[in-house]
C-alpha cells in the first residue's frame, strides 16, 4: 500500500507548487514517472509535464467524471486512442510509476456535485426544482447528493492508496467542520458540504495544513528616500495539531505517520511541528526527512533482530 499524504489550505497556499517539488524529489530518487489526476489549474507544474516527468489526466475534460475518477483510482490511464484503459498489470505500475498526485479533492467533489445536478440524478431524493429551458436541464442538488459524493470521494481516496506505487499525494482546500464524537469545531480538508471534514484525514497517513500568513516589509526608494510597506504572503506547513490563529476554539487536526520513537527527531528537524516552503522547496524536504527517519528505524530493528537471532543460534549450539 502506498504512503499517503494530504496537504490542504486556502487558495494561495502553494499546494500545486509543493506537489511539483514532491514530484521532482521522487522522480530524482526513482527515475519513474509521476501521474497527476486533477480538477484544478496546474500551470505552476506545467514544465514538469512538458519534460515528461508528470503525466496528467484533467477530469474537467471528462464527460463522465464520476466513472473516470473511479477507473483512475483503479490504475486506469489514457491510452493512445484518447480513452481510459486498464493498466497492463500491477507489475507494470510498480516498475514504471512512482507516485500519484490527486489534486483538488474539494474541486473534484464540487465537480461530482455539478455533474449530478446537470444530469438530474435521483439518488434517494429527487433533484430539487427541476426545469428545462431551451433544451437545457436545471435543478438544485438535494441533500442526498452531498452524502453520495462524500462517500464516493472517500472511497476513491482509499482505492488510490491501494495502487502498487510508492506514494500518493492528495490536496484539497480547507473547510470548517465538526469532530464526529465531540462536535467540537475543527478545520480540515473540504469536500462537498461539511459533514466529511473530520473523516478525510482518517483515510490518509500524513495530514499537513499549509497555513497562510502575512509579513510586512519596508522598501526605500533610492531616489526619493521614501519608504513604502509591502505585505508578503508566507506559508507554514503544520504536521501537528494547532489552533486557528483567527478563530478561538477551532483546531486544525494535523498528523504524521512515523514510528513513535522517530517523532522527536522529526520535531528537531522541524521545530514547532511545521516547515516553511520556499520558492525552491518545501514538501520535498519533509518527505525526504520522513524517508530517512523510516530507514533509520529499519536499520535499528535489523541490528536488534540480528542480535536476537545470534543469541538464539548460540544458545542452540551450546
Amino acid at each position: 500500500m502506498a504512503n499517503t499524504t494530504l496537504i490542504f489550505s486556502d487558495s494561495g497556499g502553494y499546494k500545486t507548487t509543493n506537489l511539483g517539488f514532491a514530484a521532482r524529489w521522487i522522480y530524482g530518487r526513482t527515475k519513474k514517472k509521476v501521474r497527476l489526476v486533477t480538477a484544478e489549474q496546474y500551470r505552476p507544474i506545467q514544465p514538469l509535464i512538458d519534460i515528461g516527468i508528470i503525466d496528467v489526466v484533467d477530469l474537467r475534460t471528462s464527460a463522465n467524471p464520476l466513472v473516470s475518477l473511479r477507473k483512475l483510482s483503479y490504475g486506469w490511464w489514457m491510452t493512445e486512442t484518447g480513452k481510459l484503459g486498464p493498466a497492463v498489470s500491477e507489475t507494470w505500475l510498480m516498475d514504471n510509476i512512482s507516485c500519484y498526485l490527486v489534486e483538488g479533492l474539494t474541486s473534484i467533489s464540487d465537480m461530482l456535485m455539478e455533474d449530478a445536478r446537470d444530469k438530474q440524478r435521483q439518488i434517494g431524493q429527487a433533484p430539487v426544482g427541476k426545469f428545462t429551458e431551451e433544451d437545457e436541464k436545471f435543478c438544485n442538488n438535494p441533500l442526498d447528493h452531498y452524502g453520495f459524493v462524500q462517500r464516493e470521494v472517500l472511497a476513491r481516496v482509499r482505492s488510490f492508496a491501494t495502487l502498487p506505487v510508492e506514494m500518493v499525494l492528495f490536496s484539497s482546500h480547507e473547510a470548517r467542520g465538526e469532530e464526529s464524537d465531540s462536535r467540537a469545531a475543527i478545520r480540515g480538508p473540504g469536500l462537498a458540504g461539511t459533514a466529511a471534514t473530520d473523516k478525510v484525514g482518517k483515510e490518509v497517513g500524513n495530514l499537513i495544513h499549509f497555513e497562510i500568513y502575512s509579513e510586512l516589509t519596508e522598501d526605500t526608494n533610492q531616489q526619493t528616500r521614501k519608504k513604502t510597506t509591502r505585505v508578503i504572503p508566507s506559508v507554514k506547513a503544520f504536521f501537528v495539531p494547532h489552533p486557528d490563529p483567527k478563530v478561538p476554539g477551532v483546531t486544525y487536526k494535523c498528523k504524521v505517520r512515523l514510528p513513535s520513537d522517530r517523532i522527536p527527531e522529526l520535531m528537531k528537524r522541524f521545530p514547532g511541528g511545521y516547515f516553511e516552503p520556499t520558492l525552491t522547496g518545501g514538501l520535498d524536504r519533509f518527505l525526504q526527512a520522513e524517508d530517512e527517519l523510516l530507514a533509520s528505524t529499519t536499520d535499528d530493528l535489523a541490528k536488534w533482530k540480528n542480535e536476537v537471532d545470534s543469541k538464539q543460534t548460540t544458545a542452540a549450539t551450546t
